[in-house]
């Protein structure tokens, strides 16, 4: 056993000193003047070896001193793992390690400084520090170790920064003061109902409306908002963690406080959270990190047919976090379980998460060489999820793609990783009841390379898959950011508009001009008022839990798209006349039922955010990609739960002709009444063309 003895041999600093919670021994050779003229040098690591980082004590003014150990992380003592942004790695400061100077970022040496105890080690764990990030392949094995690292810390320590407001009004100390405040007002909501299920969400009319208020939820949106909380690397350090503190500045909060904030978020405070723009994916992509690892539900993540995940669903749900190195956007999921699954229904991974580490590939290895680039990752992870998981046209719930990148000479079946605005899937739970093949299984893809190969060999690919034609796209009507269909006040504030600007209320202008459209479309049984007020939502109750299907009560789902359009046009113009003003109010309290204008709201942000309405040359109506256009082409993979929008590659055959058509996957569209099955009832094998996605 290693002694706790601390001995500092510097004749500046003449002291000896019995650490107890810490097993390790430190030697700090010399004077400053001259050891820290070198800069500190790594000693190789060995296969399950890590670094430890000794904080030696000091006031916060003093400098900073420590020392470096290292260990073998199945038998390391008791540690604390840090988890903070890097910042701009340009600037950095001289911090003093076994006698020699080690230069860190501006913000880690806050963190060190701040975490620092004034009379005993504090033993830690920080990546800049105890990885050598001028070592390629030492990082690439410590990163595949993070998630261990993290898993086996005492606690995870996070650095948010400095509370850098001026005002104390908006200030991290307002912030957690309202956080907990929504806290206890949740948690009281929910004794009383008993199942979250149950609790109502608060309506427009409970917005707060004094200016104290307001500041308070300015205050904690800016404090959700810092760097910290958009860093990718941040959901595996706090996903995994025993506990969790969070500190900015002099003031701290726990996880379990974050996590109770976010279910009151996607809960009774659902409308609050779209009004201040607070953001909550992070929190819950930290939250499946527990129940992962951790949780009771585990087992049904690794093998229950309907909840099963892969490692491609992680990837989706972090789609738009922060990280310097793109690449890092995949990597820094490799710890979670489902990157160890060997196949799709596989629970090994999550029955005893620490085992993974030791003899368990990924399902691709982390690679920080300069020739290997972001499409080369996003090809092998593809191929790799398809050869692995045989999940069929699951696949295309992971593709978007806007105008550039559909027309790029690359595989359109790869997921770019990298398009955080653009929406890939419509389903947010496996209970939600899309069907569109019916209760047909896929067939395999198969990925098969080009006649020709090019000077890249692992690019130039297609995707062979049995789909079936199902109507051409013939108009399309792209809508704007999820803000403009807010019907609460002041979502638009500060913007300077005409009286009635017609992108200030998109459905009503799409309401408009669609019923000049109308009567030039077949099929008019297809997408009457109701059918459209449905396709606006993707045909599901989002607001309510268990995303319910709208078809279980159409009039209720009505009364409140009226109550949308009434209230919208108060805020946004435009001005009903009185006739259509007096019918909708009637519409909106359909049988004493009050439809409500923030629900529909929230619905249809969900549902159209980044996206399009369009409509077929045969009447269908329905939403998809908004990089769509005329002439795409709708189609439905066998065993796909969506239909797909594809576009025809010049030259090739069509779903006319003998030949194979070539096609460019666009990416997923809701069309109305097709959605259980409706067009694939009762057709043969031989009713199924084969289509290659280029």
């Amino acid at each position: 056993m290693l002694s706790s003895t601390v001995l500092l041999r510097c004749p500046r600093h003449r002291v000896f000193a019995q650490h107890p919670p810490v097993e390790v021994a430190v030697l700090l050779p010399t004077c400053q003047a001259c050891s820290l003229r070198l800069l500190y040098h790594y000693h190789e690591l060995h296969d399950g070896q890590i670094r430890l980082l000794q904080l030696l004590p000091g006031s916060h003014s003093s400098p900073i001193i420590c020392s470096l150990t290292v260990v073998d992380i199945k038998h390391s003592p008791q540690y604390e793992a840090l988890s903070y942004v890097w910042g701009d790695p340009s600037i950095t400061e001289e911090i003093e390690c076994d006698g020699r100077r080690l230069n860190v970022t501006v913000n880690l040496r806050d963190a060190l400084r701040r975490f620092r105890y004034t009379d005993r080690v504090r033993l830690l764990w920080a990546d800049a520090v105890c990885i050598d990030q001028a070592n390629e392949a030492e990082k690439v094995k410590q990163v595949m170790m993070m998630g261990h690292i993290y898993w086996r810390a005492i606690q995870v320590t996070v650095w948010i920064g400095e509370d850098i407001e001026e005002d104390v009004k908006l200030g991290a100390h307002a912030a957690v003061r309202l956080m907990r405040s929504c806290i206890q007002e949740y948690e009281a909501i929910v004794s009383l109902y008993r199942d979250a299920n149950k609790i109502p969400r608060i309506g427009s009319d409970a917005v707060p409306s004094g200016s104290d208020e307001r500041w308070a939820w300015e205050a904690l949106r800016r404090l959700l908002n810092r760097p910290y909380f958009k860093r990718v690397w941040v959901v595996q350090e706090v996903g995994l963690a025993r506990e969790a503190i969070f500190y900015c500045g002099n003031l701290s909060f726990t996880r379990d406080e974050l996590d109770e904030f976010a279910n009151y978020l996607s809960n009774s405070g659902a409308i609050l959270g779209q009004l201040f723009s607070i953001d909550s994916q992070q929190h819950w992509l930290m939250y499946q990190y527990g129940q992962a690892t951790r949780g009771n539900l585990r087992i049904e993540l690794g093998n229950d047919p309907k909840y099963a995940e892969n490692f491609l669903d992680i990837m989706r749900l972090a789609k738009g976090l922060h990280c310097s190195d793109l690449r890092d956007a995949v990597y820094a999921f490799l710890g979670h379980p489902s990157a160890y699954k060997t196949k799709l229904l596989d629970v090994e991974p999550y029955i005893c998460y620490p085992d993974n580490f030791f003899g368990r590939p990924t399902l691709i290895q982390a690679n920080y060489t300069k020739t290997y680039g972001l499409k080369e990752l996003y090809y092998d992870l593809a191929v790799a999820a398809v050869r692995t998981y045989d999940f069929g046209p699951k696949l295309f719930e992971y593709i978007s793609h806007t105008e550039e990148t559909i027309a790029e000479d690359y595989p359109s079946w790869i997921p770019r990783w990298n398009l955080s605005n653009e929406p890939t899937t419509f389903l947010l739970s496996p209970k939600v009841y899309y069907r569109a093949s019916g209760r047909l299984t896929h067939t395999r893809f198969s990925i098969q390379p080009l006649s020709e190969p090019s000077s890249s060999e692992t690019l130039p690919s297609q995707l062979h898959i049995q789909a079936r034609f199902i109507d051409v796209i013939c108009w399309v009507h792209p809508f704007p950011t999820e803000s403009e269909f807010s019907v609460m006040p002041g979502a638009n504030f500060g913007r300077e508009r005409a009286p009635y600007d017609p992108d200030l209320n998109p459905l009503e202008t799409l309401a408009g001009i669609f019923s000049y459209l109308r009567p030039e479309l077949p099929n008019p049984h297809l997408h009457d008022d109701i059918d459209f007020a449905t396709t606006i939502v993707a045909g599901l109750k989002r607001y309510e839990p268990g995303q319910r299907p709208v078809d279980e009560n159409y009039e209720a789902h009505y009364a409140d798209w009226c109550a949308y359009r009434i209230h919208k046009a108060v805020l946004a113009g435009p001005d009903f006349d009185e006739a259509v003003s007096k019918e909708l109010d009637q519409k909106a309290g359909h049988e004493g039922r009050e439809g409500r204008a923030e629900r529909f709201a929230l619905n249809a942000a969900t549902a159209c955010m980044e996206r399009a309405f369009f409509c077929t040359e045969e009447g269908l109506i329905g939403l998809g990609p908004k990089c769509m256009k005329e002439g795409d082409e709708c189609w439905i993979p066998r065993g796909a739960r969506m239909p797909s929008v594809l576009r025809p590659v010049k030259g090739s055959g069509d779903h006319g002709c003998e030949d194979e058509p070539k096609m460019k996957v666009v990416g997923l569209a809701y069309i109305h009444g097709i959605m259980r099955g409706e067009t694939v009832e009762g057709i043969g094998d031989q009713e199924w063309s084969e289509v290659a996605i280029d």
